[in-house]
C-alpha cells in the first residue's frame, strides 16, 4: 500500500539474508557434489527456473489491476530476456544432434556459433540483475497501463541491447574492468533504491533488495572473489578475527548457478505475497469504482491504519462537477459508469503518489503521504486535465449510445505552510482545509484545482 513506511521491507530483506547465508552454507557443505551439478545442469534445472521467471511475470500482470505496482510489474517482465539467456546456457539445446539440421549448412553455423555467444551471454546474467531493478526503479508510478506496456517493452530492448553488447566486446563478465567493484557498486545501489523507494504493506522493497544481495553473492562467485579481501582487511585494522579463518569468505564453487536457480523461485513467493496481502484489502475497497472507501478514509484521518502520512503531507478532495445532471439527463446507470471512469482517470494519473479513497457520492479524497503542496497540486492539475479529455461512453435511458466529457475541480491542502511552519496540526484540519479549497474551486467556475495556501 502507497504510505507503507520503508522500515516496512527490513523484516523481508532480513529474511532474504538469513536464507542466502543458509544457502552458502550448504553450498560449502556440499561443495563437490554442487560443483558437478552446476556443471551439468541440464534441461530440467534449466526449465524450472525459466518457469520461475514466467510464473512471477504472469502474477505481477494478473494482479496488476489490484496492486497497481508499475515497478513490481516492470521489474517480472524486464526479467525474462535474461531468464532466457539462463534456460538456453543450461539446457544447452545445441547439443542435440537433431536441432540444427533442418536448417542445413545455416543450422552447421549455428551449432558452431551458439554455444560460444549463449556462454558469453550467460555471464554476464548476475550484472543484468542488478540493471533490471535500476531499470524499474525508474518507471515512473503513475502510468497508464497502455504506456507502461510501452516502456516495459522498451526498456526490455535496451536491455538485450545491452547484453549484446557486452557479450560483442567481452568475451566474458570476468573481462569487464574492475567487474567485482562494479557489480558490487550497482547492486548496493539497486538494493538501497529498491528499500528506500517500493513501499508496501508486504514489504516489496526489502525483498528486491535481498534479491540485489543474492545477486552480489552470486556474482562473486562467479568470479572467484568472494569476501576473502574483506576478512583480510578486517584482521589487518582490528585484529578481532583469526588470520587462519579467512578462507571462510570463500564462496564455493557452483553457488552462483545455486542462487540464480533460486532467485527466480523467491521471486513467485515474493509476488504472490504482494497479492495475498492486498487482497486482505478489498474489505476496504469501494464496489463501484473500485477505490478505498470512506471507512478507509476514516482510518486514514483516524490514524488507526496502516498508512503512514509522514510529517509533511497533502490532502486533496474532487468532484465531479454537475453530477447530478448527468443523473438526472442520461440516468442513475450511465452516472454510474461516469463515476467508474472517472475514479480510474484519477487512479492511473495518481498512480504510486498517492491513496485514492470514495468519500462521498461523487466526492474523492486523495491523501498524498511524504508530498508537499507543490508536488499534490501539480498531481491534481494533472487528474483534472485527463479527466477533462477522457471520453465516457454510456448507454442512457432510452438505449442510445453517448459519449460524455466531464470535469472535475479539486481542492488540495496541506499540513505544513510554504514556509515549513506547521499550518495544521491534525488529519482531519487538512481534509478540511482542502474540502474549504473544494469549494472556492466550486465557486470560481469548477474545472480547476484550488490551492488551500496558509
Amino acid at each position: 500500500m502507497i504510505g507503507a513506511p520503508w522500515t516496512r521491507g527490513l523484516a523481508p530483506l532480513v529474511a532474504g539474508l538469513v536464507v542466502l547465508v543458509a544457502l552458502v552454507a550448504a553450498a560449502r557443505r556440499w561443495e563437490p557434489a554442487l560443483a558437478d551439478w552446476a556443471r551439468t545442469q541440464g534441461l530440467a534445472w534449466a526449465l524450472l527456473g525459466l518457469v520461475g521467471y514466467a510464473t512471477s511475470a504472469l502474477l505481477a500482470v494478473r494482479s496488476f489491476p489490484l496492486l497497481r505496482d508499475a515497478r513490481l510489474y516492470a521489474l517480472t517482465l524486464l526479467l525474462l530476456p535474461p531468464a532466457a539467456i539462463q534456460f538456453l546456457a543450461g539446457a544447452r539445446l545445441w547439443e542435440s544432434a537433431d536441432a540444427p539440421r533442418w536448417l542445413g549448412p545455416l543450422g552447421e553455423q549455428l551449432r558452431e556459433r551458439t554455444p560460444s555467444l549463449v556462454e558469453r551471454l550467460d555471464s554476464f546474467v548476475v550484472l543484468l540483475v542488478p540493471v533490471v531493478v535500476l531499470m524499474a526503479t525508474a518507471v515512473p508510478a503513475a502510468l497508464p497501463v497502455r504506456t507502461l506496456r510501452l516502456v516495459t517493452a522498451g526498456l526490455a530492448l535496451g536491455l538485450v541491447a545491452l547484453a549484446g553488447l557486452l557479450a560483442g566486446l567481452l568475451p566474458g563478465f570476468e573481462a569487464l574492468p574492475f567487474a567485482g567493484g562494479v557489480h558490487a557498486a550497482l547492486c548496493v545501489v539497486a538494493g538501497g533504491l529498491a528499500l528506500g523507494l517500493w513501499r508496501s504493506d508486504g514489504g516489496l522493497g526489502g525483498a528486491v533488495a535481498a534479491a540485489c544481495a543474492l545477486a552480489l553473492v552470486a556474482g562473486l562467485a562467479q568470479l572467484g572473489v568472494g569476501f576473502t579481501a574483506l576478512l583480510e582487511w578486517v584482521y589487518l585494522k582490528t585484529q578481532l578475527i583469526d588470520l587462519d579463518d579467512v578462507s571462510v569468505g570463500r564462496i564455493p564453487d557452483g553457488a552462483d548457478r545455486l542462487l540464480l536457480l533460486v532467485l527466480p523461485l523467491g521471486l513467485v513467493v515474493v509476488v504472490a505475497r504482494e497479492w495475498i496481502v492486498n487482497l486482505s484489502h478489498r474489505t476496504s475497497l469501494d464496489t463501484l469504482t473500485r477505490l478505498y472507501n470512506k471507512d478507509y478514509a476514516r482510518s486514514i484521518v483516524e490514524q488507526t491504519g496502516m498508512c503512514d502520512l509522514g510529517a509533511c503531507f497533502s490532502v486533496a478532495v474532487a468532484d465531479i462537477d454537475h453530477f447530478k445532471k448527468v443523473n438526472d439527463t442520461h440516468g442513475h446507470g450511465a452516472g454510474d459508469v461516469v463515476l467508474h471512469e472517472v475514479a480510474q482517470a484519477i487512479r492511473d494519473a495518481i498512480g504510486a503518489r498517492g491513496v485514492v479513497c470514495r468519500t462521498g457520492g461523487e466526492e474523492i479524497t486523495i491523501f498524498f503521504p511524504f508530498l508537499g503542496l507543490p508536488e499534490a497540486s501539480a498531481l491534481c492539475e494533472r487528474v483534472r486535465a485527463r479527466v477533462e479529455v477522457r471520453k465516457i461512453r454510456v448507454v442512457d435511458n432510452e438505449r442510445r449510445r453517448q459519449r460524455l466529457s466531464v470535469t472535475v475541480s479539486i481542492g488540495v491542502s496541506s499540513n505544513l505552510a510554504a514556509d515549513g511552519d506547521v499550518a495544521h496540526r491534525g488529519v482531519a484540519d487538512v481534509v478540511q482545509a482542502a474540502d474549504k479549497a473544494l469549494y472556492a474551486a466550486k465557486r470560481g467556475g469548477r474545472n480547476r484545482v484550488k490551492d488551500g495556501v496558509v
